[in-house]
């Protein structure tokens, strides 16, 4: 064993770390010039020092960063005071990267596990006429144009029949009765008389075919798009988050995520950084992004978050308690999942780091950070709101759009009446 660890040494009697806040592992609350430690963590420093005989002091990067290297080659945040030996190690867990390995020793993994997007919760899609969606409007308007030629084509069949009486009539009315006939067709209305001409009937009978499978398209989608609850601005994915340039998207500030999608020469990654990078208030401490009014700002939709899983539910779960509703999403997406470790000062004698190993591992194995994690997170899913199952009852408000067809419809006939009454030697041209 260490001598340092048999023997009385007074550099040893009292050990500093440096932690910051990150939940659920390790909570710190200022009381004046004392810090006060809370968490799984806390219970693992405490175990250590009476185990090994020793007092501690825990103490705080001053810009609050769990550390990562500036590009002059000095380290930020805990990081860079476990560097500079001005503590012993770290207490708050810090994610596994390759550069810090090169500069630190560190105990097995406590856990590891992705970050998820933290968003608003969707809300409901209901546009005023949502039921034209059922089609894109390539369709409609590919629908409309093949109106124009079916009935241009019928207007001129029928114009050079020799019996055609077609010549001695309005040619725009007579087009315009056509199109209405035409037209009609996807209503499920017949025709007012089956034409006498084999190339006319061989016409409407394409015609028909073509409105059979249109409208069993359209009314298959529109009983899908009502009887399922349709979600809008439900974001999954670093893509989706990517579609919605209206929300600020907050990231940890000298994090390990945030150092990784800076040096992203392309793909996703470098699309997020380019995000992130043209809004300066965008990059946040720990204890900013997890603060109430950025909270109400992510519930309002106007920012979005990524966070690791265990920390979203700590803090979600915690909303919930305190305030008793809260409403957000949950992306689905894995992103970046980070492996957790404890960060040793490479001058700790090598007893306190097998000791803080094996307490580590005890805790791992034993389930113990499990068990403290499941008590912090028993409210999580209470807070994340899902959309309902089954099928809801449409309101007047889902139906708007077809009462302002139907008002449309009204004045349209209307100022038509009016046409007629004020020209009626017009449709006798």
């Amino acid at each position: 064993m260490d001598s340092n660890c048999t023997k009385p040494n007074a550099r040893w009697q009292h050990i500093k770390v440096a932690a910051v806040t990150w939940i659920p592992w390790i909570k710190m609350i200022e009381r004046g010039k004392c810090i006060d430690v809370r968490g799984p963590m806390a219970e693992i420093i405490h175990s250590l020092s009476t185990a090994l005989n020793f007092s501690f002091t825990v103490l705080s990067p001053v810009d609050k960063a769990f550390g990562s290297k500036r590009k002059k080659g000095d380290w930020t945040g805990m990081i860079g005071m476990l560097i500079r030996k001005e503590v012993d190690f770290v207490l708050t867990p810090v994610s596994a990267t390759q550069s810090r390995f090169e500069i630190a020793d560190f105990t097995n993994p406590i856990m590891t596990g992705p970050m998820h997007i933290l968003t608003s919760n969707p809300v409901e899609r209901s546009d005023l006429f949502s039921f034209f969606k059922a089609f894109q409007v390539e369709v409609w308007l590919f629908l409309g144009l093949s109106i124009l030629l079916v009935s241009g084509i019928s207007f001129v069949l029928q114009l050079m029949l020799p019996e055609s009486e077609i010549r001695h009539q309005c040619m725009i009315y007579r087009f315009f009765q056509h199109f209405w006939t035409y037209f009609t067709c996807f209503l499920i209305q017949g025709l007012p008389r089956l034409p006498v001409r084999s190339s006319l009937r061989l016409l409407v009978g394409i015609w028909w075919l073509i409105c059979l499978v249109v409208m069993c398209s359209f009314s298959g989608k529109l009983v899908s798009m009502f009887t399922s609850n349709r979600a809008m601005n439900k974001i999954d994915t670093l893509q989706d988050l990517l579609q919605h340039p209206n929300i600020t998207i907050v990231l940890e500030d000298n994090s390990s995520f945030t150092a990784t999608i800076k040096k992203a020469e392309k793909g996703i990654y470098k699309r997020l950084w380019k995000a992130v990078e043209n809004n300066p208030h965008t990059t946040y401490s720990f204890n900013e992004i997890t603060s109430e009014n950025m909270l109400e700002n992510i519930a309002e939709g106007t920012h979005a978050t990524l966070l690791q899983m265990v920390t979203l539910k700590t803090e979600l779960s915690r909303r919930y308690t305190e305030k008793g509703f809260c409403g957000f999403y949950v992306g689905k997406e894995e992103i970046f999942p980070k492996t957790s470790i404890i960060a040793m000062g490479k001058h700790l004698p090598s007893c306190f780091q097998q000791k803080l190993k094996r307490m580590i591992d005890g805790a791992v194995e034993n389930y113990l950070f499990g068990k403290w994690i499941d008590m912090l997170t028993v409210n999580y899913t209470r807070c994340v709101v899902t959309q309902p199952s089954g099928v809801r009852q449409r309101t007047l408000f889902d139906l708007r759009g077809v009462f302002s067809c139907f008002a449309i419809g009204i004045m349209t006939s209307l100022l038509v009446f009016l046409f007629e009454k004020c020209f009626p030697t017009f449709l006798n041209l």
